[in-house]
């Protein structure tokens, strides 16, 4: 019998470190085959040392280009490595070899959930789970689906039909660990979760979610200390998987371009008025929904969405090719404020092509465009569009810089400046800086929407919002959670909107106050401006 034969033989037992070593035997002696790189990969991958498994997987695949197998086990490398599009690459290259091949589609379900397109998510762990229906990993992904879309009950059906054919499924755990916060059952989250991340196996890159999840439900238990060190680490987990990343170089460059554009903003004129008017097939109103993350907007999205009159889009870049051209350095903000309708014309076109793109008819509409960061391209906006207008989220900076902070958001060059306090504190200041000012250069076009005032006086602020984008009041807007239960959320406000008005959410920062110390003098400048108190009244319960 073959070195070769013996890693099989230990494969189909289930023996997959003796196999690993029997493999490595078989190079060092001399054999050369596609199956023997396949699983000295595997074994590499699951220790979580991805580049070296890919180097292996790419030597077997020189011999093999269509085994199946290792081009699943490559695009799962890929994947683990944040490389999505190659990722998906060679996923799809494993299916045109095996069209059927669960593992590749269900992992096609996961790149597009990680992205927020959770009905494609859902459509390939549907399919993944109907080829093979003995494999847990698609019950599981199908439960954080539903768990992110607010649906428990379906959440818990299928993260527990995932545990039994793996009780040690950890997506499977995190789904009902969701359910179980929903339902206010903190200790039992933490029962759930701490065992699980004292296992060693567990992948660093999976960490993130589950020490969030920790801390809030220990926030929830009124345990405050044993819940920021949990977020803590949840964050430094994430700051060292992407430190020295072509994202963390964007992230710092975005901050020195913040800084650069400063002394061109403030020689910014006042912009004139806006015209009003409704362009022919266009929508009634236009609308931006700017601000900072986690300041109120997801909540201010979902109610103005519970009105018939009302479009909105939640969180897509559809000004980055605009942005790239004219706020990526003082010279092409210089080159905006010049700029004649033959150079900004193709970028408004370009805007409306992608909003028609994601299925929206905004056609005598008020349509809501909500991007928090989109504060940052007021100037933008204002030249493009001179009729829009644009509401403006406000929260206490303090609140705001401690939910971005716990928070575990999908890492992007804007989530990254979360991944340490001082950064998302900095972050803040950069931002409201310059977004201040460009407040003040089209003020007559500004409603501020401050989240604890709409949480105190709900019907007060929202008749103030109506009136100031051209709607008629209607009691459809207290209806917002039922809006959002039926809705996609991609946010992590997703499941207090669809509980309704809460106010626990203001004042949070006060249990954190000698945890936030450090960056406290960072935000009283904007705790000042903003015209929060700063006394030391008790947060609420």
């Amino acid at each position: 019998m073959s070195l070769l034969d013996d890693v099989n033989t230990a494969i189909s037992a289930g023996a997959f470190d003796r196999a690993a070593d029997l493999a490595a035997t078989a190079l060092d002696e001399g054999e050369r085959d596609a199956a023997l790189f396949n699983i000295l990969g595997f074994r590499e991958s699951e220790a979580g040392r991805y580049r070296p498994a890919l180097a292996l997987l790419d030597q077997g695949l020189a011999l093999a280009p269509q085994d199946a197998n290792l081009l699943y086990s490559r695009g799962f490398c890929l994947f683990r490595l944040g490389r999505d599009e190659e990722a998906l690459g060679a996923f799809n290259a494993a299916l045109d070899v095996r069209p059927h091949y669960a593992a590749p589609l269900h992992h096609k379900g996961m790149i597009y959930e990680r992205n927020g397109q959770d009905d494609a998510a859902e459509r390939f762990y549907a399919e993944a789970q109907a080829c093979d229906p003995r494999y847990e990993d698609p019950y599981a992904g199908l439960a954080s689906v539903a768990a992110t879309r607010g649906d428990f009950v379906r959440a818990r059906d299928l993260a527990q039909r995932a545990l039994a054919i793996s009780p040690g499924h950890t997506t499977a755990h995190l789904a009902l660990a969701k359910a179980e916060f929903d339902e206010g059952r903190f200790e039992t989250v933490v029962a759930r979760l701490e065992p699980i991340l004292a296992d060693p196996g567990l992948d660093n890159a999976d960490r993130p979610a589950f020490l969030a999840l920790l801390g809030d439900a220990l926030d929830g238990l009124k345990r405050p200390d044993e819940a920021f060190a949990a977020w803590t680490q949840g964050k430094a987990l994430s700051q060292a998987q992407y430190a020295g990343t072509p994202l963390a170089e964007t992230a710092h460059r975005h901050l020195a371009q913040l800084a650069a554009l400063r002394p061109v903003v403030d020689t910014l004129g006042a912009f004139p008025p806006g015209d009003l008017a409704p362009a022919p097939g266009g929508p009634k109103a236009h609308i931006f929904l700017v601000g900072f993350p986690r300041s109120g907007t997801t909540l201010l999205e979902q109610v103005l969405a519970s009105h018939d009159e009302v479009v909105t889009l939640e969180e897509r870049p559809l000004l980055e090719t605009a942005e790239l051209e004219f706020l990526s350095t003082p010279e092409g903000l210089s080159r905006l404020m010049a700029a004649g309708d033959d150079l900004l014309d193709p970028y408004r076109e370009l805007y409306w092509r992608l909003v028609a793109d994601h299925g929206l008819d905004v056609r005598g509409k008020v349509f809501i465009d909500k991007l928090p960061l989109a504060s940052l391209l007021i100037p933008l906006i204002a030249r493009l569009f001179p009729g829009a207008r644009f509401l403006f989220a406000e929260r206490d900076p303090r609140d705001v810089v401690l939910s971005c902070f716990r928070r575990a958001f999908k890492i992007n060059p804007g989530m990254y400046q979360f991944v340490t306090l001082d950064g998302a504190a900095r972050f803040y200041d950069g931002v409201m800086s310059l977004a201040h000012v460009y407040r003040g250069l089209v003020a007559d076009r500004v409603h501020a929407v401050r989240y604890e005032a709409l949480v105190a006086d709900f019907e007060g602020e929202t008749r103030a919002i109506c009136d100031f984008i051209g709607l008629p009041w209607t009691e459809s807007l207290r209806d917002f959670a039922a809006t959002a239960r039926g809705r996609t959320i991609r946010t992590p406000s997703a499941a207090q909107v669809r509980k309704g008005l809460y106010a626990t959410g203001a004042g949070q920062w006060r249990r954190y106050e000698s945890q936030l110390a450090p960056v406290l003098p960072i935000l009283a400048p904007w705790v000042s401006a903003l015209g929060y108190d700063t006394s030391d009244e008790e947060v609420a319960p």
